[in-house]
């Protein structure tokens, strides 16, 4: 996914990009809109080949997805190293929860995205001057990953009273953080 004819994005953007994602099809969907961009796009689908592609050259930005059949994005942020100051890691997930967001922030990402989410919301916050779309949250907020997390516990649970037993919370109590912490539209 390499393109040589660069479009100007902006003076302190990036040049070069790598999409790390085990699914194809959002792989192909997020790197065709930084190809579109004009940036220099290298696709990963396991850390092995994001490593590989790592050991050769060193992109202005990385994108990741959390989990990997062979490993996870940590072992892909060992390997990058930013060229110059303007290096951003942005992690972007379909698995998003409260402690993999504090991991995440902790580690070194600039940004967590729920997915899906396109190349310019991600260049739009990460590099200031470039153009955000307007529409859906461009990231995910603390209070939106614990209500996700929330709502996934009522799901593999089956009910709030089994889901409230297993966070250690009284029904009731969940029952009013899932209220609170409601996506707004």
């Amino acid at each position: 996914m390499s393109r040589s004819g660069r479009i100007s994005t902006a003076a302190d953007g990036p040049s070069s990009v790598l999409v790390a994602d085990p699914s194809p099809t959002d792989l192909k969907l997020l790197g065709r809109g930084f190809v579109e961009r004009g940036l220099e796009t290298w696709a990963a689908t396991d850390v092995t080949m994001a490593r590989s592609v790592l050991s050769g050259r060193q992109p202005d930005l990385v994108t990741s997805e959390m989990r990997f059949s062979d490993g996870n994005w940590l072992q892909i942020l060992e390997a990058w190293r930013p060229p110059g100051p303007h290096g951003r890691l942005a992690v972007v997930t379909a698995q998003a929860s409260v402690a993999g967001t504090i991991q995440a922030l902790r580690a070194g990402a600039h940004h967590v995205y729920a997915k899906p989410v396109t190349a310019d919301q991600i260049l739009g916050s990460l590099f200031d001057g470039l153009p955000e779309d307007d529409g859906a949250p461009k990231e995910l907020t603390l209070d939106q990953a614990l209500w996700e997390y929330m709502n996934r516990a009522v799901a593999l649970r089956g009910s709030i009273a089994a889901a409230a037993r297993s966070l250690g919370v009284d029904r009731r109590s969940l029952r009013r953080m899932l209220a609170k912490y409601s996506p707004r539209p």
